[in-house]
């Protein structure tokens, strides 16, 4: 490419495999950052980070995810969305599987969780 009385090379930048931070939905991760906030003032900055049963995200999770799908626009402490809140609890609990921290309180599945007939045995 000609620039000015210069030969330049036309702009090259490799970047396969690298994160592609623009595709985050921006509006949304700040909403998260309210919530984030929202618990930091009522429990404490990090407190999440101490590690607790996992189930107690799952389940809080779960009531959110609830609350919005039966037509709750807004948390009523907060007044924020429960997808909101729903997403910190999986954020988490995605930490807490990444860091190895709380106590997996999961319930175990057995080796073959499928239940056996009589037809199966011959």
């Amino acid at each position: 490419m000609q620039v000015g009385r210069m030969q330049v090379a036309a702009f090259k930048k490799d970047d396969a495999g690298k994160p592609r931070w623009s595709l985050l939905p921006w509006d949304v991760l700040l909403g998260v950052v309210h919530i984030l906030g929202f618990g930091a003032d009522k429990y404490g900055p990090d407190n999440w980070c101490a590690g607790a049963d996992w189930s107690r995200y799952y389940n809080s999770t779960q009531r959110h995810l609830i609350a919005f799908w039966m037509g709750e626009r807004a948390d009523p402490e907060s007044g924020r969305s429960h997808l909101l809140h729903a997403i910190c609890g999986l954020l988490f609990l995605a930490a807490y599987e990444i860091r190895g921290i709380g106590k997996d309180d999961r319930p175990s599945l057995s080796a073959d969780p499928s239940p056996s007939t009589a037809s199966d045995k011959s």
